[in-house]
């Protein structure tokens, strides 16, 4: 029988530490890759990626524990962007210091080989111990992302596109086959739903532990009360286990989130988020911002905004993604967005703004543009 722990913060080293034990965790190869979610120009303690001060905890707790020769902290931000820049956000290029063990590595920057279900994976994975290192957080497409989807950052970019184009839900599963031999979940301060406007945010003050990622996730929506079944890859996943798993320190949800929206209402404008790439989707939110604000998130930034469009003639769709039936309302301007979009809806009179991503400063000039400017 597996084990899921759910165990409330004393110290982050010494829960984190009482987890290893717990579960009796005895990593494999003495060399060990940690893969946190960085996914952009992010501060540590937004709830929106993994804390640098738990992946610094967990560095100690496994020096202190284990023979450890060498330990990678491994990320690929999404598509386009820069993961050293999100690690220096982060303040992740401290935890270098911690150790001469202990390495950054860039993987858009890493050699891939062809895996065995349908994606290449990175070389550096071979004969290393592989944590997942998620932060729990809710997700506008999937409902949720935590330890499974986290792994999509171990792909290359062009198969995290590809995944969104055979169909981020239906094709997530895929993300089971990386050998994870331990799960740590940042479940300290987290968010709603990533993307939505003036999301929720949470203290969790917990950690989430296990080996199996799909185990894992299940706690997670018991803790935020979300409905398992809602969670349409992570039921597939589940439905092909067998094995029964003990829940340990679970003793009631601690929120009730409703993550999934497929329409981002932002004052006019509204973002119909089909199956993209959340880079698209994040350009989409980045060119709507007046006046070229700072794209840090933050509560004056998406007021502003809401405020901002209400000076607007018409309401404006963006839409991104490529499954014309998850698309809502479209009174008003019409903006296709991304290769995707542009390829395969074929919306009459709509705009259209190519790239994959396409960037904020195209969109934003896609905005300003008439009916009388769109294509017949």
């Amino acid at each position: 029988m597996g084990k899921v722990i759910i165990r409330k913060i004393t110290t982050l080293k010494e829960t984190i530490g009482s987890c290893l034990d717990e579960l009796g965790f005895k990593p494999k190869y003495r060399e060990i890759i940690l893969k946190p979610n960085v996914l952009s120009y992010l501060k540590s303690g937004s709830g929106f990626i993994t804390d640098v001060k738990v992946v610094r905890a967990l560095i100690q707790a496994l020096l202190e524990r284990y023979e450890i020769d060498r330990i990678f902290v491994a990320e690929s931000s999404y598509i386009n962007a820069d993961t050293k820049k999100s690690f220096a956000a982060a303040g992740y290029y401290a935890l270098e210091k911690l150790s001469p063990k202990v390495t950054l590595v860039d993987l858009k920057d890493a050699e891939y080989e062809d895996g065995n279900f349908n994606v290449r994976i990175p070389k550096i994975l071979k004969d290393k111990t592989l944590i997942d290192m998620p932060v729990l957080k809710g997700h506008p497409q999937t409902g949720l992302t935590c330890a499974l989807k986290n792994l999509k950052g171990l792909l290359h970019d062009s198969d995290k596109r590809n995944i969104h184009k055979w169909g981020l839900e239906e094709h997530l599963p895929l993300l089971a086959n990386f050998k994870v031999e331990l799960v740590i979940v940042d479940a300290t301060t987290v968010r709603e739903t990533f993307g939505k406007p003036f999301p929720r945010k949470f203290s969790f003050n917990r950690i989430i532990a296990g080996f199996d990622p799909a185990e894992v996730d299940k706690a997670a929506c018991l803790l935020t009360g979300i409905d398992v079944d809602t969670i349409k890859y992570l039921k597939t996943v589940l439905e092909g286990k067998n094995e029964e798993t003990e829940l340990i320190g679970f003793s009631g949800p601690l929120a009730k989130w409703k993550p999934v929206v497929r329409l981002l209402k932002i004052g006019k404008y509204g973002i119909n988020i089909t199956s993209s790439c959340s880079r698209c989707w994040d350009n989409c939110l980045e060119a709507i911002r007046p006046g070229h604000i700072k794209r840090e998130t933050s509560i004056i930034n998406d007021v502003l905004t809401v405020l901002n469009s209400f000076l607007l003639p018409e309401n404006v769709n963006l839409i991104v993604g490529s499954h014309k039936e998850l698309i809502g309302a479209q009174d008003g301007k019409v903006v296709l967005c991304g290769d995707c979009a542009v390829n395969k809806l074929g919306i009459k009179n709509a705009i259209e703004v190519r790239g994959c991503p396409p960037t904020a400063e195209a969109i934003r000039k896609a905005l300003k543009e008439k009916h009388t400017d769109r294509k017949s």
